[in-house]
């Protein structure tokens, strides 16, 4: 079955990225599509910006039923907390996405009236009641024969036929109605009466990381998508939980889910054991606080039962003649960025990060530690010797600082970017990603960057 998408996929083309487009209240938004339609990261990392982005513009500029969407999404919450906390799955299944559903639909430009099957009263109808086909032959019957007596009874108002219809409604359903008005009505109470929600904490904790982002400890991709891992748990789990309630059972019941979107909406493995890893740390952390009493067993050892395994990716490398053909084909700085990936096994971010000090000019060599775990001391430098025409090309390509990045735009500007921006949204620039992409499409090459670190 075909995916469906939230955003408008807009191709590339000029030298631009395709990017993922949504137009809301006749303005349009534009996001990273990553390395294209199919990039999932990119993808989910482009929704949670779409619906930050959405967030406030609503709040600037309520629209008409948009108070029936956000009383109807509040109810389906507290359903689905309490539902999570009582071990009521089937519930909890319905809400989960009854909450997905009413929030992707009113990100609609206009939204149209709820229907009756959008509240959660509609889960409790009234049973249907098969009627007899001669039930007026019975009737007309009964009057004839006197069988049918009529009392004199008080003139009463509709609204007191209501009151005491509902005192002698000894139905299931008036019954199971009233059990769930009384469970939500506690579980507004709990809500109220604390600030240990799991909406507290993952925003704390996505606060932390993205402050670790300001001083180099973190990247900001990395940043973004623990937000967006999170923002899934917390949808899953219900914003108004408890954390001291996040225990192994509950864990368990979350790695199934993640399971159950292998099949249901197509994820791979290892996109579900992200998600995983991601709230594994995060309840580690909450633990670490003190924001829960202990730490769930489930999380002793690499080998317990909270565990996804993921698939193990076949190899992808270059033949010696689409390396050759690539080569020959490059601009001089485009075979610079695949020489020093295949001479040193660099990536984007290294080649970014560059500095003219880690290059020794007289006997051609690089020597540094890689950019994405320079900050642990425990990590080799390494000492690369430069093949000639990498040298060459380095010397030639080179900025004219004589300190700072080796290799920058005409504009001196980083060749490569990751930043979290004010209003909440991921931004990356990969120029080296892109002049590659544009050479790949003109030899009509499929394999990715990436592949020649292991060529």
């Amino acid at each position: 079955m075909p995916r469906k998408f939230r955003l408008t996929w807009q191709a590339g083309s000029n030298g631009r990225d395709g990017r993922w487009r949504k137009k809301y209240k006749d303005k349009v938004y534009y996001y990273s599509g990553g390395s294209g339609k199919y990039d999932r990261d990119a993808y989910e990392a482009a929704i949670v910006a779409w619906e930050t982005e959405k967030l406030r513009v609503d709040a600037n500029a309520p629209r008409p039923h948009q108070l029936q969407y956000e009383q109807a999404i509040e109810e389906w919450e507290q359903v689905l907390a309490w539902s999570n906390r009582h071990g009521d799955l089937d519930m909890a299944t319905i809400a989960f996405e009854k909450v997905r559903s009413l929030r992707t639909r009113v990100e609609s430009p206009a939204l149209s009236p709820l229907r009756a099957s959008d509240w959660f009263t509609d889960q409790l109808k009234m049973p249907t009641i098969e009627l007899p086909e001669n039930l007026l032959e019975q009737t007309a019957a009964d009057l004839a024969e006197g069988n049918v007596e009529f009392r004199t009874l008080p003139t009463l108002t509709s609204a007191k036929a209501a009151e005491y219809a509902e005192m002698i409604d000894g139905s299931p359903q008036r019954i199971t109605r009233d059990i769930w008005r009384d469970r939500l009505k506690q579980q507004e109470r709990r809500t109220a009466l604390r600030d240990d929600t799991l909406h507290t904490h993952v925003e704390e904790y996505i606060s932390q990381k993205e402050q670790q982002v300001e001083v180099g400890q973190l990247s900001a991709g990395r940043a973004y998508a623990i937000r967006l891992h999170l923002s899934y748990f917390r949808d899953w789990l219900g914003r108004d939980m408890g954390v001291a309630e996040i225990d192994g059972s509950a864990l368990l019941k979350y790695q199934s889910h993640l399971l159950s979107n292998l099949k249901v909406k197509e994820w791979s493995r290892t996109t579900a054991q992200h998600y995983l890893k991601t709230v594994k740390a995060f309840v580690r952390w909450l633990w670490q606080i003190e924001a829960i009493p202990t730490l769930p067993r489930v999380l002793d050892g690499k080998s317990g039962p909270l565990n996804i395994g993921s698939n193990t990716p076949a190899v992808v490398v270059y033949t010696c003649d689409e390396v050759t053909r690539l080569l020959k084909a490059a601009s001089d700085r485009t075979r610079l960025y695949i020489l020093l990936m295949l001479n040193c096994g660099m990536t984007q971010k290294d080649i970014s990060d560059l500095t003219v000090e880690e290059v020794d000019w007289e006997q051609g060599r690089i020597t540094r530690k890689r950019s994405k775990t320079s900050q642990f001391e425990n990590v080799p430098t390494v000492s690369y010797l430069l093949w000639s025409e990498t040298f060459r090309l380095l010397r030639q390509e080179r900025s004219p600082v004589s300190s700072g990045r080796l290799l920058e735009n005409a504009n001196g500007s980083a060749i490569c970017t990751e930043q979290i921006g004010s209003d909440g949204k991921f931004k990356k620039t990969d120029n080296v990603k892109n002049a590659f992409d544009r050479l790949r499409k003109k030899e009509d090459i499929k394999k990715p960057l990436k592949s020649f670190k292991k060529t």
